[in-house]
């Protein structure tokens, strides 16, 4: 016999089975169930029919960061899949973009079920189907009465963590210590204590007011201590850090430290601020990145760029290298055969930099310039590229 509409043939009572007609027919009929089932799956297309929805679920100590997926059906691969109960993934990944998927396997032809994972990637294949990108928040929470002073940011609005230069706090496993007000960079050294350098050369945007407390609190400018009972092992204001400028430092031998920063000095010549910002109007406003570049000229004309060698057990300090008049370094690596990478900003003209320094201090190579106004960072990859961020 066959069916109505497909004209499938099935086997009737007294059907000879082994017959070349009947095998044939048989044949013919798993044939046409596979390219009819294809051709409908192929006009929906892959992807998701109902449901599959995600949910945050936050937090918690035996989960971790947590969503929930509910019931649902779709095409993957051309098959269909389906969930009957929901499902979820545990432990996700904190601070990255995340992309979530509902998977075919094996035995999805036979029993349609389908599992849900999580990855970096943006696309698996035709074997997975996307159903959300997810990206874990940047949010911090303060015990009750940990602190004198009321601090809340709240999830929704973490941009108070970062800004137009960056972000400005990376919040992982959060300790409070002392001795950090407006801190630039941290480093753990080689005998696991922490040295943190802190701004005194900040940036006031227009829409951001910073006002003093009635006390005010005066930090060191480059403060090392033991952050198991954080007591200062080492501190100095010999050099000065920015908001503008930024600064680094690497530990150049045992005891030894290379700092990237400010020494007071006169820049000379060049141009202010003002000459910076004289060429826009009300109706043609700066941008806030040309404002911060003529905050910067004015704010470090006092100031030149200095790297700076710190023998802290005979408290010795010695200039390595000074920028010219115009260029400050804001961070410094070290290759294996002990030159060094340093990167200039320039604030006026684009006359920024990546130099290379030998050990004493000459520059013999230089890369960049009248390319660069600002360089945050320059690292050295292991391949010996070098990787610039600005």
């Amino acid at each position: 016999g066959q069916t109505r509409y497909y004209s499938l043939s099935y086997f009737d009572f007294g059907d000879q089975l082994d017959t070349p007609l009947n095998v044939q027919k048989e044949i013919n009929r798993f044939v046409m169930i596979d390219k009819q089932l294809y051709g409908l799956y192929n006009v929906f297309g892959n992807g998701v029919i109902n449901g599959w929805l995600i949910e945050d679920k936050g937090y918690t100590t035996d989960t971790g960061i947590s969503i929930s997926i509910t019931t649902g059906i779709g095409i993957i691969k051309f098959m269909a899949g389906e969930t009957s109960l929901p499902g979820g993934i545990n432990h996700l990944e904190t601070n990255t973009i995340l992309y979530i998927y509902a998977v075919w396997q094996g035995n999805t032809v036979r029993d349609r079920l389908v599992f849900f994972t999580a990855s970096t990637l943006s696309s698996l294949g035709d074997f997975a189907v996307k159903l959300a990108n997810v990206t874990n928040n940047l949010s911090i929470s303060f015990e009750e009465g940990a602190f004198t002073e009321s601090i809340n940011v709240e999830n929704s609005n973490t941009s108070k963590l970062y800004s137009l230069y960056g972000i400005e706090c990376f919040i992982g496993d959060f300790t409070y210590v002392n001795y950090i007000k407006h801190p630039i960079f941290l480093n753990i050294l080689d005998n696991d204590n922490w040295i943190i350098s802190n701004s005194s050369i900040p940036y006031i945007s227009d829409d951001n007011i910073v006002s003093n407390n009635e006390e005010d609190v005066v930090i060191t400018d480059l403060v090392e201590f033991n952050p198991t009972n954080q007591q200062i092992v080492f501190s100095t204001d010999y050099v000065k850090f920015s908001d503008f400028t930024l600064g680094s430092m690497i530990e150049y031998e045992t005891g030894i430290f290379l700092v990237v920063g400010l020494r007071t000095g006169t820049t000379l010549g060049g141009i202010t601020g003002n000459d910076l910002l004289s060429s826009y109007s009300e109706t043609n406003p700066a941008p806030e990145k040309v404002k911060f570049r003529a905050a910067a000229l004015d704010s470090l004309d006092s100031y030149r760029g200095s790297i700076i060698t710190i023998d802290k057990i005979n408290n010795k300090y010695d200039v390595f290298y000074t920028s010219p008049d115009g260029l400050y370094p804001s961070d410094v690596n070290m290759y294996d055969d002990g030159r060094l990478l340093v990167s200039e900003s320039s604030f006026g003209e684009a006359s920024g930099r990546l130099i290379i320094l030998d050990a004493w201090g000459n520059v013999v190579k230089d890369y960049g310039q009248g390319t660069f106004n600002v360089i945050s960072d320059a690292k050295i990859l292991n391949n010996n590229h070098i990787m610039v961020s600005v």
